[in-house]
C-alpha cells in the first residue's frame, strides 16, 4: 500500500504544474500566490527543476537503500516530498517554488531508484 502511495507522490510532483500555472500566469492577485504573473523564464525554471532534483535524488537514497534497506530508503523518501508539499502549499515568492520543485524531483528520483528494487525483492517468483 504504501508503495502505490509513493508512486502516487511521484506523479503528483511531475503533473502539480498543470492546474498551478494557470494561477501563477493571473493578473488577479486574490488567486496569484505570488501577486504577479509568472515569465516565461521562470514558467521554464518550473517544469524543468523537478528533473534536475531527481538526477541528483536516486544517489544519496540509493546509498541509504544499499546501508540501511529498500523499506526504510523508501520511507525516507517521505520526507523531502512532505517539504516539498508543504513548500509548494504556502509559498509567496518564486524561489520557495522552485525550493518546492527541485525537492520534489529530488524525492521523485530516490523513490523511483529504490522502487523497483524493493518490489523485486518482495515479490515471489514464478
Amino acid at each position: 500500500m504504501g508503495v502505490n502511495l509513493l508512486a502516487t507522490s511521484g506523479d503528483i510532483t511531475l503533473s502539480w504544474t498543470s492546474p498551478v500555472y494557470p494561477r501563477l500566469y493571473s493578473n488577479d492577485t486574490s488567486i496569484n500566490p505570488i501577486g504577479r504573473p509568472i515569465t516565461e523564464e521562470e514558467d521554464s525554471w518550473l517544469g524543468s527543476l523537478v528533473t534536475i532534483g531527481a538526477t541528483i535524488g536516486p544517489f544519496p537514497y540509493s546509498f541509504i537503500g544499499e546501508r540501511f534497506g529498500r523499506r526504510i530508503g523508501l520511507l525516507c523518501v517521505a520526507v523531502p516530498h512532505i517539504i516539498s508539499y508543504f513548500t509548494l502549499a504556502f509559498a509567496r515568492h518564486i524561489y520557495l517554488f522552485y525550493f518546492g520543485r527541485i525537492f520534489g524531483g529530488f524525492a521523485m528520483g530516490g523513490g523511483y531508484a529504490l522502487l523497483p528494487m524493493y518490489i523485486a525483492e518482495i515479490s515471489e517468483g514464478f
